[in-house]
């Protein structure tokens, strides 16, 4: 009989050498995704903050810029101005700021809250690049195909890399759209056309006709590329994207790139069907209102008839009572 301690040493053994890459990846992309959620609010609570000190100050591409601005700059001091970089130097408005003179503590704390987020997107930063050399080497195959964040996600989303492997092309395809897909089963709604697959960049400027045809190319060269890098190790990428740019290109001559009024008139429909979704849940959720108001109406009907009638009517305390004639 094997005993206790026998089977503590084996779980330990065996969580030891359970360590795998491929986890190490997954919890560093919901990291990323937990940090970029968290960092957007940060950064709007931080904008919508020194707005009152300096309105002026434009918005930039990038944050760290902005927030450096935000944690060195101090109006009336020009030794402020010269320990910045010459990006942030550029972008500080010219003249005199219109903002409120806000006293030097409350600038203070501002400023050490720019300064530690400055220090979460550099954070965010070295956590991007982690992910990118580490999936180029869990995954070479895919990631010279459709670029490291797609293949991060998707491999994330399957929970592994030989999971994705053995999924068929279908399925990789509508991976990230499960519930667009549920609601087809449920409702026979129209199937979605892709998920994550609709981040790659040759679908961009593809045809709305077009976009299912792509993804499913796009989707088959996946499921190949996943099982290269999960079972044979061989490299096949380029030959894999070659063939998949030249079937995309053929598509595209055929029916050409979408145009801005492509874009725009699907902007519009997709808006109107937005609505019409919100106005049909609302009368379901409300439905029930109007079932009751309906039910008060026919009730007061009938009442007012039987009143009209001279009809006895339940009193208080459930006894019968004469009804009299209104007056």
């Amino acid at each position: 009989m094997v005993s206790r301690e026998d089977l503590l040493k084996q779980v330990k053994a065996e969580l030891k050498t359970s360590y795998s890459t491929e986890d190490f990846l997954m919890h560093a992309s919901s990291a990323v995704d937990t940090m970029d959620a968290v960092l957007n609010e940060m950064f709007e609570s931080v904008r919508n903050w020194y707005k009152v000190y300096l309105p002026e100050l434009p918005e930039v591409e990038d944050r760290k810029v902005y927030l450096e601005v935000v944690e060195k700059y101090v109006k009336g001091n020009p030794q402020s101005i010269k320990s910045m970089s010459e990006k942030a130097q550029n972008i500080l408005p010219r003249g005199e700021s219109m903002g409120a003179d806000i006293p030097t503590e409350d600038l203070k704390a501002l400023q050490e809250y720019a300064r530690e987020l400055r220090g979460m997107y550099e954070a965010r930063e070295h956590l991007g690049e982690y992910i990118e050399k580490t999936v180029g080497k869990i995954a070479p195959n895919l990631s010279y195909l459709i670029g490291n964040m797609l293949a991060t996600k998707l491999i994330v989303s399957a929970k592994g890399i030989k999971r994705l492997a053995n999924m068929p092309a279908s399925s990789i395809q509508v991976m990230g759209a499960e519930k667009a897909l549920f609601m087809h089963l449920v409702k026979h709604t129209k199937p979605p056309k892709h998920g994550i697959i609709f981040l790659h960049p040759a679908m961009r400027g593809i045809k709305k006709a077009d976009r299912g045809r792509v993804a499913r190319i796009i989707a088959a060269k996946i499921s190949i590329a996943a099982k290269a890098d999960a079972y044979t190790h061989n490299f096949i990428a380029q030959k894999l994207k070659e063939e998949m740019d030249k079937k995309i290109a053929d598509i595209v001559s055929k029916s050409g790139k979408a145009t801005p009024e492509d874009l725009e008139r699907e902007r519009i429909e997709k808006e109107e069907r937005f609505r019409q979704r919100i106005a049909r849940e609302r009368q379901g959720r409300d439905s029930w209102k109007f079932e009751r108001r309906e039910r008060r109406e026919v009730g007061r009907f009938d009442r007012d008839n039987r009143e009209n009638r001279g009809e006895r009517g339940v009193g208080r305390g459930g006894k019968f009572r004469k009804k009299r004639g209104r007056f």
